[in-house]
C-alpha cells in the first residue's frame, strides 16, 4: 500500500486553497490535514499537526511566508517546505530559509505534484519560471530611497515623477502623506496625463494618512514589530495583487518615519525605517521616503539623518522646485 503524505496548505487566498484541495483529492498519495490563512496560524498548525509537507505562500498577512519558514524550521528543521508563490524573483530568499522547493502558481498545473514528490523525498525543486539562486541578480531587489528636500514643492515633484513612472509600468502606487500633499500629488499626476481615476478604480493608486498608519502599530511612542507586520503587510499584499505588470511591483511614497522625526521621536523613526526595509525587501516593494529639511534645527537633524541614511539603498537631496 502506498504511503500517504500529510499536507498543510498555507495561503491567504481561499480560492487557491480550494484549487489545491481539488487537485490533491484526485490523488491517493496526498492528504490535506490542515489549512492556514496567515503566518501565526501556519506556525501553530505546523507545530501541532506535524505534516509531512507544507505548501507555503510568500505573500501572507501578518507575517511573510519567508519569516514563517524561518520560524517553522528553527523549531523543527525536519519539516519539508515547498513555496508556491506568484513572485518569480524571491526563490533565493525563500530557499535560504532551508525550504527545499519553490514554484510559481501559474505553473502549478504542471509542476505542483512533481515538486511535492521531490520535496517529500528531501530533494530540492526550483520551478522553471522561478529565478534560481544562481540566476538572481546581485543588486538590490528593492529600492529604498531617502530624499531630503528644502521645500514641499521639490518633494512633490520627485514623488510625482516616481509615481508617474510606476503607474505607466502597471505597478501600484501607495501614497502615505498628509491630506494636502495627497491632493496636490493627485492634481499633478492628472495634469501630467495619468488616468488616475482608472488607477484608483483598479486599486493601483492608494492613499493613506500617515497618522492613521502609525496609530496601527505605535505603542507608547514606539513601533511594535508584530503590530507593524499586521498593519502594513496586508497593504503591501493588496498592492501587489492589484499590479497589472507581468512581474507585480509596488511603489510606496511615504512620510511615516519623517512624521516621527518632526515630532521629535527620532529613535522610533529609525526603527520604523528598519522594519519597513525588511518588509519591503521581502516583497520587493520600492520606496521613496521624503524628509523636509528644517533649517533652524539642521544641525540636530544631520545626526539623525546619518542613521536614517544607512538604512536606505539610495540617498539624495534636491533644491527648490516651484
Amino acid at each position: 500500500m502506498e504511503l500517504i503524505h500529510r499536507v498543510l496548505v498555507v495561503d491567504d487566498y481561499e480560492p487557491w486553497r480550494r484549487h489545491v484541495r481539488s487537485v490533491l483529492q484526485s490523488t491517493i498519495k496526498w492528504r490535506i490535514v490542515g489549512e492556514a490563512a496567515d503566518g501565526p496560524e501556519a506556525i501553530h498548525k505546523a507545530d501541532t499537526l506535524k505534516p509531512d509537507l507544507i505548501l507555503l505562500d510568500v505573500g501572507l498577512p501578518t507575517l511573510s511566508g519567508i519569516k514563517v519558514a524561518e520560524r517553522i524550521l528553527a523549531s523543527n528543521p525536519a519539516h519539508r517546505i515547498l513555496f508556491v508563490s506568484e513572485h518569480r524573483s524571491l526563490a533565493e530568499g525563500a530557499l535560504a530559509t532551508g525550504a527545499l522547493g519553490y514554484i510559481i502558481k501559474s505553473d502549478a498545473a504542471v509542476e505542483l505534484l512533481p515538486a511535492m514528490e521531490a520535496v517529500s523525498k528531501g530533494r530540492r525543486y526550483v520551478g522553471a519560471s522561478a529565478v534560481a539562486p544562481s540566476e538572481t541578480h546581485k543588486e538590490h531587489v528593492h529600492q529604498h530611497k531617502a530624499g531630503f528636500y528644502v521645500d514641499e514643492a521639490a518633494m512633490l515633484s520627485a514623488w510625482t515623477e516616481s509615481a508617474r513612472t510606476a503607474l505607466a509600468a502597471g505597478h501600484t502606487v501607495i501614497v502615505v502623506a498628509i491630506d494636502s500633499r495627497r491632493g496636490e500629488m493627485q492634481d499633478r499626476l492628472k495634469t501630467g496625463g495619468i488616468d488616475l481615476d482608472g488607477a484608483i478604480r483598479e486599486k493601483r493608486y492608494v492613499t493613506l494618512d500617515p497618522s492613521m498608519v502609525l496609530s496601527g502599530f505605535m505603542i507608547n511612542d514606539w513601533p511594535d514589530e508584530l503590530l507593524f507586520q499586521k498593519a502594513v503587510t496586508p497593504i503591501v499584499i493588496d498592492a501587489l495583487k492589484a499590479s497589472t505588470a507581468r512581474y507585480p511591483r509596488a511603489l510606496l511614497c511615504g512620510e511615516c518615519a519623517p512624521t516621527l522625526v518632526r515630532e521629535g521621536k527620532e529613535d522610533a523613526a529609525v526603527r520604523v525605517e528598519q522594519l519597513w526595509d525588511k518588509l519591503a525587501q521581502a516583497y520587493e516593494v520600492d520606496t521613496h521616503c521624503a524628509y523636509l529639511l528644517d533649517s533652524p534645527s539642521r544641525a540636530h537633524q544631520e545626526s539623525v539623518f546619518r542613521r536614517i541614511n544607512a538604512i536606505h539603498t539610495e540617498v539624495f537631496s534636491t533644491s527648490s522646485s516651484r
